[in-house]
């Protein structure tokens, strides 16, 4: 088991289905500002909230709500689209909590050390 902490901005409206046995599963897009070689990227994640734990939160969240998601990261998959391979990454939520803008760090002052990538 793969735990992450992951802060970022919600990418979309989250949708709540059910799966046939009658359980909840609402999804939202995370985005993930980050860096490489210097190169600003945003990483996205497919975060999954299982049953009715979130609802209550959830019900606030909005298309670019900054957000601390803390959970299991799942194996990636990957899949052909428009512009080639693209890999998927899956999180399922077990913490979810806002973040005020003022918490959040400036892009430019994010030190990523010496990491080879």
């Amino acid at each position: 088991m793969q735990k992450v902490i992951l802060m970022g901005y919600v990418g979309n409206i989250p949708e709540e289905r059910y799966t046939k046995g009658g359980t909840s599963v609402t999804t939202f897009r995370l985005g993930v500002n980050g860096r490489l070689k210097g190169e600003k990227v945003t990483n996205w994640y497919s975060i999954q909230c299982w049953d009715y734990s979130f609802k209550k939160i959830l019900s606030y969240i909005k298309k670019g709500s900054n957000v601390l998601v803390m959970g299991e990261l799942m194996p990636p998959h990957t899949f052909e689209g428009k512009h080639g391979t693209t890999i998927a990454l899956q999180v399922n939520c077990q913490s979810i909590d806002f973040v005020s803008r003022n918490d959040t760090q400036d892009e430019e002052s994010v030190n990523t050390g010496d990491m080879p990538f």
